[in-house]
């Protein structure tokens, strides 16, 4: 849990901070970097970036993006939309 959502659930929910822990990922923090020196690293400057980067599953909207993206294009024809992930380690094990 992010300290972001830590403090969702302590503000407006009134959880009690003694109940509410956050417990790292376990990924090291990176250095920020930009959109725009990424952008061009991948060859996308001139590309209006959607990004979904998780743990790819059902119930992660992916399939709604993508139904979504003529009319996105139609209004904004440099829109990408990238999708980066691996499959969720349960939906393998259902599905291969």
């Amino acid at each position: 849990m992010a300290d972001a959502a830590r403090m969702i659930l302590l503000e407006p929910y009134g959880a009690d901070p003694d109940q509410v822990v956050v417990v790292p990922h376990g990924i090291p923090d990176r250095p920020f970097t930009s959109t725009t020196s990424m952008k061009v690293k991948l060859g996308l400057e001139t590309c209006d970036v959607i990004l979904t980067f998780a743990l790819l599953s059902l119930g992660k909207g992916i399939e709604t993006m993508i139904a979504a993206m003529p009319d996105i294009i139609a209004r904004n024809p440099g829109a990408l939309y990238l999708v980066l992930g691996t499959s969720h380690p349960h939906c393998i094990a259902q599905n291969g």
